[in-house]
């Protein structure tokens, strides 16, 4: 038994050296103040409580600049972090100028970063089209949603693909509009990869407005002014298709107005057949 556990420890110690290489870095930047300050104490809160709590469900290790142990130049360091981490959360609250600074380096090389803002504050005009999460650490309820946001806008970041930016469109429209007829191959991938992303973006927005569109539609054909208007004709909306609802409504709109007779059982029917027929003749005269 001892001789089995021996031969067990140097496996176990392989394992976590073999996971501590493969530890990924999620650097933060972020207003940190001096000590005992205000600004340090809440920066202190949503590190231990928000950024890294989710970092490490996301499988990261969150570092903060006071936090790197290694020698050289503060400035320094933090530029490398920023420019070498897998990943970056920019903690935007107070607009502090180093934090936007570090946040533009970030964004010229590319690399994924999620940003966070305190929710009584708006964000500068240039990344307002950014994705971040709005939160306030004193109320424990939005530090949890910001802590469950910030694990989701991770793993969203942390597909490989290139990330989007005010900088990066910056430079790939300077490329389109520079590009010479040598650079057709670059221009064309540039070009391609817009259009794939307008489209898609173009895609979503269709989608969800076909969904608010029908929604509408059912909510404007089942009301109860037009349940009303059509039993006052003698027809029942909910036996009827919303398409047939959407198609008569206009001629019952009209009779109302007219005050025309509501006498006959049901004073639409000719009305229904003629518009009926009208179709059946359309599809008759169509050429085959």
């Amino acid at each position: 038994m001892t001789a089995s556990n021996e031969r067990q420890k140097p496996s176990i110690g392989g394992t976590r050296e073999r996971s501590a290489a493969k530890e990924r870095i999620c650097f933060v930047i972020c207003p940190i103040g001096g000590p005992n300050s205000p600004e340090r104490k809440r920066s202190d809160q949503v590190l231990k409580h928000i950024i890294r709590p989710a970092a490490v469900e996301a499988g990261f290790k969150a570092i903060r600049a006071d936090e790197i142990d290694s020698p050289g130049t503060i400035t320094r360091q933090v530029i490398g972090h920023i420019i070498d981490a897998d990943m970056v959360i920019a903690d935007l609250t107070g607009a502090n100028p180093n934090v936007l600074y570090e946040l533009a380096i970030r964004h010229v090389i590319r690399k994924p970063v999620v940003q966070l803002i305190d929710a009584s504050e708006t964000l500068p005009f240039d990344i307002t089209a950014q994705r971040t999460i709005f939160f306030s650490h004193t109320d424990l309820d939005s530090a949890d949603e910001a802590r469950e946001q910030l694990v989701r806008q991770i793993a969203a970041a942390d597909n490989g693909e290139p990330t989007d930016n005010p900088v990066v469109q910056t430079i790939d429209l300077s490329a389109l509009l520079s590009a010479k007829a040598g650079d057709s191959s670059d221009l064309a991938k540039v070009l391609m990869e817009r259009f794939d992303r307008l489209e898609r973006r173009i895609r979503q927005q269709e989608s969800a407005q076909s969904r608010g569109l029908l929604g509408s539609a059912r909510s404007m054909a089942y009301s109860p002014r037009v349940r009303h208007l059509f039993s006052k004709y003698g027809l029942d909306v909910s036996t009827m298709r919303l398409a047939e609802i959407e198609r008569y409504l206009p001629e019952l709109e009209r009779m109302e107005r007219t005050e025309e007779s509501t006498d006959l059982p049901h004073p639409l029917t000719s009305r229904i057949l003629d518009l009926d027929n009208e179709d059946l003749t359309a599809d008759s005269s169509a050429p085959e």
